[in-house]
């Protein structure tokens, strides 16, 4: 196997018996196409598509003087929506499948008893963000660091990062294993006090008594 250092510019082109870089061909057997990511980016960043929540605000302007959840997955102003797989406010582990896993099922989770329910919206409220906000400020710990030092692609950021570290820096200070046991206790005891529900889009929020999320 040969490393092949391209100086940042990449392939030139594809032949019928390999790439070309710096003018140089290379044979290959076999090529395997990768696009690049954009580490840290928001999600709707990363699909290349526009979020939109209530009266048309975007996740840019939502997140404009930094990022807001209610456990990382939910939003004020975004009703039924949920981030799967972001780290900001969130948490992140070594295996990152666990992290895609365990706010998959809490998101799921939801969705199922809305479903049982017939609740046909829910949002988080802004008081709950702000409680979620005192929380990550209570277990705070700084990663910033830690990811410009691990992952090649993020020294080239580091500017981006420390104008904007909550999208790396402000992960779950407990770690993901507490993270899920945090999440896991909010759908039990704390949905009804952080959510807004609605049957359809012209009815106001249910009344709590209607609702059995226990």
């Amino acid at each position: 196997m040969e490393l092949v250092d391209t100086e940042g510019r990449g392939v030139e082109r594809i032949t019928s018996s390999g790439v070309v870089a710096g003018g140089v061909e290379y044979p290959a057997d076999c090529i395997i196409l990768a696009t690049g990511f954009d580490v840290g980016a928001a999600p709707h960043k990363v699909g290349g598509y526009e979020v939109l929540g209530c009266g048309g605000q975007t996740l840019d302007a939502k997140w404009k003087h930094g990022v807001r959840t209610s456990t990382a997955p939910q939003m004020s102003g975004f009703p039924n929506f949920h981030v799967v797989g972001g780290t900001a406010q969130g948490t992140t582990a070594f295996n990152f499948t666990h992290t895609l896993s365990m706010q998959a099922e809490h998101a799921t989770a939801i969705i199922e008893r809305c479903l049982a329910e017939g609740v046909r919206t829910m949002e988080v409220t802004p008081e709950a963000e702000d409680r979620w906000q005192a929380t990550l400020a209570e277990k705070h710990v700084d990663h910033q660091h830690f990811y410009e030092g691990m992952h090649p692609r993020l020294p080239e950021q580091r500017g981006r990062l420390q104008r904007r570290p909550t999208f790396i820096g402000a992960t779950y200070g407990g770690g993901p294993l507490e993270y899920e046991q945090v999440i896991a206790e909010w759908r039990r005891t704390g949905i009804e006090r952080d959510t807004s529900v609605s049957f359809d889009a012209d009815a106001g929020p249910l009344p709590r008594e209607h609702l059995k999320f226990g």
